[in-house]
């Protein structure tokens, strides 16, 4: 279980595909405390860190198939950066929304408007999915905790604050997530 509120952002310094999947390889997020078998949130996905290679500061995750087709993280090159979130702790305090890590579908980005202190995302929604978004509900994109700030029957809004759009990869979204 995550919050949504993420820790930083690494990079995808490798990955491998295999006919079941892809093995990708992140740099090692400074002061992360996790170990080999942790649940570690990649662009909100929940994966568990298959290797770590503490001399080179990496770590490799296994991304099955059918998590490749239903996520961005087939669409990942090498350098991107990700969104990454270590797992809520049960005395962690509790900011965000609760966020599972399994990923319902990969919405496409229509369009960004600047406003003086946001900028505000409108997205498809993927088919399917309408009838689980809210006006001022909970979505989670990329791992973000977010709030709809508008909805219609094919698109939802997000408002963005500078900070979120800094810390996150966010800011550097161009198509779909």
């Amino acid at each position: 279980m995550f919050t949504g509120l993420i820790h930083g952002k690494v990079k995808l310094t490798d990955f491998s595909d295999s006919p079941t999947g892809r093995i990708m390889t992140f740099q090692l997020p400074k002061n992360s405390e996790f170990d080999l078998g942790s649940s570690v949130s990649i662009n909100g996905v929940c994966l568990t860190v298959s290797n770590m290679d503490l001399d080179a500061q990496v770590f490799d995750v296994f991304v099955m198939g059918i998590t490749l087709s239903v996520t961005n993280l087939s669409r990942i090159d090498q350098k991107d950066y990700v969104n990454f979130e270590l797992p809520l702790k049960v005395q962690d305090r509790l900011d965000g929304h609760l966020v599972q890590g399994h990923i319902d579908g990969v919405a496409q980005l229509e369009q960004k408007v600047q406003s003086d202190n946001w900028v505000t995302y409108r997205f498809s929604i993927p088919v399917g999915l309408q009838k689980y978004l809210a006006k001022k509900g909970s979505v989670a994109l990329n791992g973000v905790s977010l709030t709809v700030s508008d909805l219609s029957e094919t698109w939802f809004e997000v408002s963005l604050i500078p900070t979120t759009l800094q810390i996150t990869n966010l800011g550097d979204l161009e198509q779909e997530i």
